[in-house]
């Protein structure tokens, strides 16, 4: 899977557990928004520490900061290869 264009746009996530600086699981999830359910309340409930994307807006940006969410945006590429580089 590739990282999204833009937050908005993701149909879904790749989730990977980390443990120190190796991948331990990984697998998709996909993101089903309804009125109860925010995009953040979601990730939330997965357990989300840190989110990877290419686009987010200043306002989403601050709303993932103040939930204890780190964002690393102006990401492109494949998912998995992003974070494996990362763990490095």
């Amino acid at each position: 899977e590739k990282v999204c264009n833009h937050i908005d746009k993701c149909k879904g996530l790749m989730i990977y557990d980390i443990d120190g600086k190796n991948i331990v699981t990984s697998y998709f999830s996909d993101i089903k928004e309804d009125e109860d359910n925010s995009f953040l309340q979601l990730i939330e409930k997965i357990g989300v520490q840190t989110l990877i994307t290419n686009g987010i807006s200043d306002q989403e940006l601050l709303k993932f900061k103040e939930n204890n969410i780190d964002v690393m945006s102006g990401v492109f590429g494949k998912a998995d290869e992003i974070v494996e580089k990362l763990l490095k």
